[in-house]
C-alpha cells in the first residue's frame, strides 16, 4: 500500500505554497519546494513512504540553511524612497506648532489634517517643537529654541 504517491506530495505542495501567502516570513515557499521535488524524485524512482519523508526532510533543511538567506537578501534591496510606508518618520527634523500643550509630557500637534501624539518636555500650546525621533504612532519633540 502506498501512503504517499507523487500527486499526494504535489498536493501537499500546493497547500504549503498556499500558505506562504497567507504567512509571511518565506518560509512555507522552501518547504512546497521541497514537497515538490519529491512527488517529481516519486515519478521518477518510486520510494517507500519513510524514503519519502526523509528526502522530503533533506531538502527542506537543506532549503531553508541555503536558498532562505539568498531570497531574502534580494527582497531587501535599497530604495530611493526607504521611508514610503513609514509616514511618521518624515516628519524627524521638521517643526510645527503644537495644538495642545505638553502637560505631564503627552501633547498632540496637527499635521496635514491629522492629528499626532508628541511626547517631550512641558510646553504651552502653540510653542515651536521639532520632531526628533518616533516611537510607534507618537512623535517625540524638543521645543526650538532660536
Amino acid at each position: 500500500m502506498t501512503y504517499f504517491d507523487p500527486w499526494t506530495w504535489f498536493i501537499i505542495s500546493g497547500v504549503l505554497l498556499f500558505l506562504e501567502l497567507l504567512a509571511s516570513g518565506i518560509f512555507f515557499m522552501f518547504l512546497g519546494i521541497a514537497a515538490a521535488a519529491v512527488g517529481i524524485i516519486n515519478l521518477v524512482v518510486p520510494m517507500s513512504w519513510q524514503m519519502d519523508l526523509t528526502v522530503f526532510s533533506i531538502l527542506s533543511v537543506a532549503l531553508i540553511i541555503v536558498a532562505r538567506p539568498i531570497v531574502v537578501k534580494r527582497l531587501k534591496k535599497e530604495t530611493d524612497q526607504p521611508n514610503l510606508n513609514k509616514r511618521n518618520v518624515q516628519f524627524v527634523g521638521k517643526t510645527y506648532y503644537l495644538e495642545e500643550p505638553i502637560k505631564s509630557g503627552k501633547g498632540s500637534l496637527n499635521i496635514n489634517d491629522t492629528r499626532w501624539r508628541v511626547r517631550g518636555t512641558d510646553a504651552p500650546k502653540g510653542t515651536q517643537v521639532r520632531v526628533t525621533d518616533v516611537d510607534g504612532l507618537e512623535l517625540i519633540v524638543v521645543p526650538v529654541t532660536d
